[in-house]
């Protein structure tokens, strides 16, 4: 019996090969997308998930609430807060100190090349999960000139066809100092936001940079793993007012835990309270992907029940001839189904061929092998379900008249009002989700389109970012005389970072007229003659770094900086600011 539905749905698909194609590239073309954007969900959802112990890995994070009653968090903490952890709280099992990612020089006999990477504790490679090719985890990296390098570091220097060749050689670090490779780990999975080439013993960063043991200097990331069965809530209530109890301040600094799992997709925090993060997005681009799967699915509906108009005739005189209800039922379910599935095949298709360029879009690296059986099976069922859905209307509703009705009853006669309005319902329904969408797309465009063409304060065009290091860092002003001498350079200009992507901060400056109580957050860079100008920053009140002034103690703010003082543009002009003890005077305010 079976057997005759698919020949009966082969001899309809060939007689309407335009109904057919229509249906078939509508749902495929809806699942392929819905297809894609679960993919893109699934990936957000696993990343920090792969590691052994994950549900006892946590970051520690301070909250900083000033004396405005404005809260912040931060991801920076202070040096010495770690041995405090490790000694003074015993649900604490072990910490690990790291720095921000860097881009460090590395040299060997063969190349010369930039890594990205970190300089991190000793317990690293013993608290996460990340599996090393050859070395002692426990061990690697408690010497301060010790390093391990990822597999593809290794081959890309040693040429190594097995990495644990590279154990025991040394690389050359910054043009300055040797650091000896004690393991090899293997590439960090893609779904790790942690992503690193290198990991420098933490001891190599604490001998050259001074400041760390003041409580005041948070500039480093501290992980924690507590022990099995401790209570996250409770370990953070006990090392709340760690910082507070040993650096004074205006401002009141509460540590905290948040999980490792977790970081990744939640992590903004609002005035102290976590918000959400990344899984905003996620759960927006899920409800984009059930809404094109939606209208994909309406649209192969609406096209079914028209068709059922035109074939209420073939329903009556399929029961002049003896055809039951329950087999009528059948032949249209079969119809559908098989339809819709040969949608998905066409859907899985289309979501392997785009695989690389949406990979690219996205900037994932999602494999053919990353698509698990159970969400392949999913959507089979979810076009299934779109199927026996569709085809549900003409095989319930159109079968249960009688043969003489159908044959001399006009379509729509038989038909019924329910199914005009069925349709007209379902077509508006369709009509609204997409002009959800269309508005939806727009709006993201126009806020895309708003960030590329914001005033900044300064003039980003034309503007080449340098990293100064070795040889070229000791000689900058030989170097900077030689490249003004180059064709097409008009202005060079030295900072301590990248004015765009500024990280140090402190809330330590005093100044002329200064209140008690204030505690204001200055984000700072340090720079050289004519960074204003190189910048193309505005003079609002004035001057800028002169060589004529001597300007060594000297200060440029912003305007927001000046608001925050208390002062004018102009009036803060002479006047007196410290940092960390650097007395000066402010001799310029720029946009």
């Amino acid at each position: 019996m079976f057997s005759s539905y698919l020949k009966s749905s082969g001899r309809f698909f060939r007689r309407h090969k335009s109904y057919t194609a229509l249906n078939l590239v509508g749902l495929s073309t809806g699942l392929a997308c819905a297809f894609m954007i679960f993919l893109w969900a699934s990936d957000e959802v696993s990343f920090n998930r792969f590691h052994e112990d994950g549900d006892q890995l946590y970051r520690v994070m301070r909250h900083v609430t000033f004396p405005d009653g404005e809260t912040y968090t931060w991801e920076s903490v202070t040096y010495p807060l770690a041995q405090v952890l490790r000694d003074d709280y015993p649900d604490i099992e072990d910490v690990v100190l790291m720095t921000w990612s860097e881009e460090l020089l590395f040299d060997s006999d063969d190349m010369s090349a930039r890594e990205t990477g970190r300089h991190v504790g000793p317990s690293f490679f013993s608290m996460f999960s990340y599996p090393l090719l050859a070395g002692d985890p426990g061990t690697a990296l408690e010497q301060p000139n010790a390093v391990a390098i990822s597999r593809t570091m290794a081959v890309k220097h040693f040429g190594a066809d097995w990495p644990s060749e590279a154990i025991g050689n040394t690389l050359r670090l910054e043009n300055d100092r040797d650091v000896a490779i004690t393991a090899v780990f293997e590439d960090f999975p893609a779904n790790s936001s942690l992503q690193i080439d290198f990991a420098v013993a933490l001891e190599d960063f604490s001998s050259r940079v001074g400041g760390l043991e003041h409580w005041g200097n948070s500039g480093l990331q501290l992980f924690a793993k507590t022990r099995p069965g401790a209570n996250a809530d409770e370990v953070s209530t006990a090392i709340a007012d760690i910082v507070t109890e040993h650096h004074e301040s205006t401002s009141k600094t509460t540590l905290f835990l948040h999980s490792v799992e977790d970081m990744y997709l939640q992590s903004r925090f609002e005035n102290g309270v976590l918000v959400g993060g990344r899984v905003t997005y996620v759960r927006l681009f899920v409800i984009v992907g059930f809404i094109v799967l939606l209208i994909a699915s309406i649209n192969f509906m609406n096209l079914a029940t028209a068709r059922s108009e035109q074939r209420a005739r073939e329903i009556g005189v399929r029961k002049s001839v003896g055809a039951s209800k329950g087999s009528l039922v059948a032949q249209f379910l079969t119809e559908s189904v098989l339809l819709a599935l040969v949608a998905f095949l066409f859907a899985v298709v289309v979501v392997l061929l785009l695989l690389p360029a949406f990979n690219g879009l996205t900037e994932k690296s999602i494999g053919i092998g990353d698509i698990s059986g159970t969400t392949v099976a999913v959507f089979g069922l979810i076009a299934v379900a779109t199927g026996l859905l569709a085809g549900s209307y003409p095989a319930l509703y159109l079968s249960r008249f009688n043969a003489v009705t159908m044959k001399r009853a006009s379509a729509s006669r038989a038909a019924g009002r329910f199914d005009s309005l069925l349709r007209r319902g379902l077509v508006v329904f369709q009509f609204a989700a997409s002009f959800l969408l269309i508005v939806a797309t727009v709006t993201v465009f126009r806020q895309i389109d708003y960030i590329q063409t914001k005033d900044l304060g300064l003039d980003k065009n034309n503007l080449a970012f340098l990293p100064l290091e070795g040889d070229a860092r000791a000689s900058y002003p030989t170097f900077r005389e030689q490249l003004l001498q180059q064709p097409g350079v008009a202005s060079v200009a030295a900072s301590s970072t990248n004015p765009l992507s500024i990280g140090q901060s402190t809330s330590d400056p005093t100044w002329d007229g200064k209140e008690p109580d204030a505690d204001v957050l200055f984000h700072i860079i340090s720079t050289g003659y004519d960074f204003p100008e190189t910048m193309g920053m505005e003079m609002v009140a004035g001057r800028s770094f002169a060589r004529d002034f001597a300007d060594s103690s000297s200060y440029v703010i912003n305007e927001r900086a000046a608001e925050a003082m208390g002062m004018t543009n102009a009036d803060a002009i002479g006047k007196g600011l410290s940092f960390w003890g650097n007395e000066g005077t402010i001799v310029g305010v720029v946009r």
